[in-house]
């Protein structure tokens, strides 16, 4: 079959004219789908000049070219995009066609589509990946031919996307020049804005790299001090730890010294039930705490002398502690662990509800006594504690430590004048009313208090054997 003068078949005609059974069929027939005019144009041509997109999709389902160029150049992409055909532009991008296929001078399709107006296929174009900076002849971009034109929605879309709104054309006229010397209002409005915002912009990324700056020195500054923090707080976690230990050696050194005591009087005790002891002699027991009470009581007798250098003396009344222990000493002893003692005949314990109480304690308190509480009864026939100055720095002497200890227990049912320790810093304070008027002489204690000479007068009471009280004797005549 020939063709037409101007090389025509007819499979171009039925697709100039949208005919796409009759494509179909001739396609079917065996005519040729890339049968060129005398041009160059090919059917694909024809049909997308003309935006007849089922003639197109049969033609690039038949595998046509989807990139041939006529003779000027141009592919199916250009004619469908100069003449605005979208659906056509589309079927050609998702079948492959090439964006940036151009004649001898450049011109792109979204060049086309820019100088005819057509915002859809521009759109189309751009998000399909079209160089949005295409540059034709004489560095003619997008953006020029655009202005030049006058399309404002055009010129937005290309901004939008990234265009250089600065590229300048071989004779040095740039986009703003362009819609100038067209009287296009609008789009130098648009161009002086975003000129305006590009300025903003670098002053905006300055501010902001500067800003950047500044955080990084804020972090530098907060993690050096974090670091500084974190030493200091293992530097006191250190000290702790020291002190911790030293203080578990302390604890350690003492019981290993209790244990070494516990077996020296398990020695003794053996010794003396084996018959190897002297007559009449009475080792010191300390009780375990594995014994039964009818053990801890065996080591007590009622009652006994008090030394005089175990006496503070206040007013006309004298107190001492149970066990008993020098108003001075500083160091406390085995003798207070689990321990079980017995007021003598004549002395009572210490009551916060007796006449003179607060002033007594503000003196008593101000005695070390061999112990860190002192125990006086309190008006709920209970006890309370009261520091001494061994507690801490000594700041805290003769106050309250805790009212109603159960630290201080009465050892039997009817028996209230035996009471069992079970604090081993803890001493009983007791008193004994009418001091006897053979003293020759008074002296000051430490805290102020009025306490007797060492060797002027005994008072009978209890005498204290290490572990408890053993039977009165005879007080020897005081030396005057």
């Amino acid at each position: 079959m020939s063709p037409t003068a101007d090389g025509k078949a007819p499979l171009h005609g039925a697709s100039q004219n949208g005919h796409w059974r009759v494509v179909q069929a001739l396609l079917l027939a065996g005519l040729d789908k890339d049968a060129v005019t005398c041009n160059g144009s090919t059917p694909l041509h024809l049909a997308s000049h003309q935006g007849h997109v089922e003639v197109v999709r049969v033609l690039l389902e038949a595998g046509a070219n989807k990139n041939a160029v006529v003779k000027d150049g141009y592919s199916p992409l250009h004619l469908a995009s100069d003449r605005g055909h979208l659906a056509v532009v589309r079927e050609l991008l998702e079948a492959g066609a090439d964006k940036e296929v151009a004649p001898p001078s450049g011109i792109t399709a979204l060049h086309l589509a820019s100088l005819n107006g057509h915002v859809e296929v521009v759109q189309v174009l751009l998000v399909a990946g079209a160089a949005k900076d295409a540059v034709a002849t004489r560095g003619f971009t997008v953006l020029h031919a655009a202005s030049h034109v006058g399309h404002v929605d055009i010129v937005r879309e290309l901004l939008e996307a990234g265009a250089q709104a600065d590229a300048t054309a071989d004779n040095g006229s740039q986009a703003l020049h362009f819609a100038a010397e067209g009287r296009h209002v609008r789009v130098v409005e648009l161009l002086l804005a975003r000129r305006a915002m590009a300025f903003d912009r670098h002053a905006a990324e300055r501010l902001a790299g500067e800003a950047a700056d500044g955080i990084k020195e804020v972090v530098r500054r907060f993690s050096k001090g974090l670091q500084e923090l974190i030493e200091q707080a293992a530097q006191e976690a250190e000290r702790e730890r020291q002190q911790i230990l030293e203080e578990s050696t302390a604890l350690a050194r003492e019981r290993q010294r209790l244990e070494e005591a516990w077996q020296h009087l398990n020695v003794e005790r053996a010794r003396m039930e084996a018959g190897q002891v002297p007559s009449g002699h009475q080792p010191t027991l300390y009780p375990s705490p594995r014994e039964s009470e009818a053990t801890l009581s065996r080591s007590m007798a009622p009652q006994g002398q008090v030394p005089n250098h175990y006496i503070v003396s206040i007013g006309d009344r004298a107190y001492t502690v149970l066990p008993l222990k020098e108003p001075g000493a500083s160091s406390l002893g085995h003798d207070l662990w689990n321990h079980i003692v017995e007021v003598p005949e004549g002395w009572e314990v210490l009551s916060t509800q007796m006449e003179g109480f607060n002033h007594a304690i503000s003196v008593l308190g101000q005695h070390r006594w061999g112990a860190m509480v002192l125990g006086v009864r309190n008006a709920s026939r209970g006890f309370d504690a009261y520091w001494t100055p061994l507690f801490g720095d000594g700041s805290f002497a003769a106050q309250l430590c805790e009212a109603n200890v159960d630290w201080i227990e009465t050892a039997g049912q009817e028996d209230q004048r035996r009471f069992r320790m079970t604090y081993s810093g803890l001493r009983l304070v007791i008193r004994k009313a009418n001091l006897p008027t053979m003293m020759s002489s008074v002296k000051h204690a430490g805290s102020g208090a009025l306490s007797t000479p060492r060797m002027v007068q005994h008072f009978q009471g209890a005498v204290y054997n290490g572990g408890g009280y053993r039977s009165p004797m005879p007080a020897p005549m005081p030396a005057v």
